[in-house]
């Protein structure tokens, strides 16, 4: 995957960055039920996102599950590792906050959390100081 080049506030941009890299979510029912205002609103899209990701977690496996998970991962360790201090709130306070699924779904999303996310995941839950 390629390196996307950062410029000033990110917020904005994380709503294109999830509809284009995480395989299914424009097309999921999550991001659909969305009015049009709110296709732009990063916090509205991050919270549709956090939907669709706890949905896939509590599916059955699959292939298509795998390659979902994949991409959704890859681009929260991404955020994760963004140096601007709201995105990684947006991730905390949109994403990680409405991740609602059964608890065994939980389990699995929070093993396949990349090292950048997984640290902020655990700051965030109060399982390691703030650095």
């Amino acid at each position: 995957m390629s390196e996307l080049i950062w410029r000033g506030s990110e917020l904005q941009k994380i709503p294109a960055l999830l509809v284009s890299r995480v395989s299914g979510f424009g097309e999921s029912p999550e991001y659909r039920k969305l009015r049009d205002y709110e296709f732009d609103i990063p916090g509205v899209v991050c919270a549709a996102f956090a939907d669709y990701l706890g949905r896939i977690h509590q599916e059955e496996r699959s292939e298509r599950n795998a390659r979902i998970i994949s991409s959704a991962h890859e681009t929260l360790e991404m955020l994760a590792s963004l140096p601007e201090t709201a995105v990684r709130d947006l991730v905390t306070d949109e994403i990680y906050e409405n991740m609602e699924c059964k608890p065994d779904a939980l389990e699995r999303f929070k093993d396949q959390l990349r090292p950048s996310a997984r640290v902020l995941y655990l700051r965030w839950i109060g399982d390691t100081p703030s650095k």
